[in-house]
């Protein structure tokens, strides 16, 4: 049965409705106690960490059994509750779960990282952490590079501790890689084989004299690219010139010429028959005994004739 008030409901019970039921009137346990119904009364089973009938009052851990050891000074909490007591160790330290029971010289080694210092609050431990540093414990480092711009012209940032730097590409310098580096004055011998470098924005240029070619004017010209040596002849590459060597029978700069002292040797004897590579014509060298243009003529024979003629042009 349930009667109503001008102020308040509340709930009869019993086998003839005798009795009152104060649970229900207001909820009287306070702080998390449990109301358990008497005879026109109530009794209330407190939280641990309070107590009075109503459980209004906070329970003193302090007073009651002196927890902290070695001259530690307990400092009571009120309760949330639950029972919650704090230790002030000599010290100067404070741990909520130490009894000052064995000595601890710096408390923020035991929870705070990276140098983080330990404060103390209810139920739970934190750190004031340095620059740089987050998390319950400062065991986090701050990832700077997600708070900075970026680096210029494709330079990588590296988060370090309070700070990053930036990793730039060969062709860039300075703290988030806005500086071109000149390569040419970092290494006057960058371009080879008396090449001349010019430096461009984020990168140089070799300019190469004739034969050499490449980024550092290192490679050399392949002259016979452009050349067909005829005749079967097989090209050679050197530097600045190209030769080809020619199969029996041909000479010249591309193997067009035949070559007579081969072919048709035209020297007589044993002469020696020899040809020009640029206009083709052939040269013989004759003997101690022989002369003329093919070798062909007894020297005796030639000298005797001269002698003939002299003697005519006396008479």
């Amino acid at each position: 049965l349930f009667l109503i008030s001008k102020f308040f409901k509340f709930k009869v019970v019993g086998e003839h409705c005798q009795y009152i039921n104060y649970c229900i009137v207001g909820e009287p346990c306070l702080n998390g106690g449990t109301c358990v119904p008497e005879e026109n009364n109530y009794k209330c089973f407190c939280s641990s960490g309070f107590t009075g009938h109503d459980c209004q009052d906070d329970f003193d851990e302090c007073q009651e059994h002196h927890p902290c050891l070695n001259g530690g000074t307990c400092l009571n909490s009120f309760g949330f509750y639950e029972y919650v007591k704090l230790c002030r160790c000599l010290s100067l330290s404070i741990d909520e779960r130490d009894d000052c029971g064995e000595l601890v010289y710096d408390q923020s080694a035991r929870f705070c990282h990276n140098g983080g210092v330990y404060v103390p609050f209810l139920r739970t431990h934190n750190c004031l952490c340095n620059e740089g540093f987050t998390g319950r414990m400062c065991e986090v480092n701050i990832d700077d590079c997600q708070r900075f711009d970026g680096c210029e012209h494709g330079g990588t940032c590296v988060d370090g501790v309070n700070s990053f730097f930036c990793l730039c590409s060969p062709a860039f310098t300075g703290r988030v890689c806005e500086l071109d580096v000149d390569e040419c004055e970092l290494d006057p011998g960058l371009c080879q084989n008396d090449g001349t470098c010019y430096n461009k924005f984020g990168d140089f240029e070799c300019a190469c004299v004739a034969t050499w070619e490449g980024r550092y004017c290192e490679l050399n010209v392949d002259d016979c690219r452009d050349v067909i040596c005829t005749n079967g002849g097989s090209c050679h590459d050197l530097i600045g010139q190209f030769e080809c060597e020619c199969p029996s029978g041909f000479t010249g700069m591309i193997c067009h010429l035949r070559d007579w002292c081969v072919y048709d040797n035209p020297c007589y004897g044993d002469a020696l028959c020899s040809m020009d590579p640029v206009f083709g014509d052939y040269h013989c060298t004759c003997s101690t005994y022989y002369a003329g243009v093919n070798c062909s003529e007894p020297r005796w024979l030639k000298n005797a004739s001269l002698s003939v003629e002299n003697r005519l042009m006396f008479l």
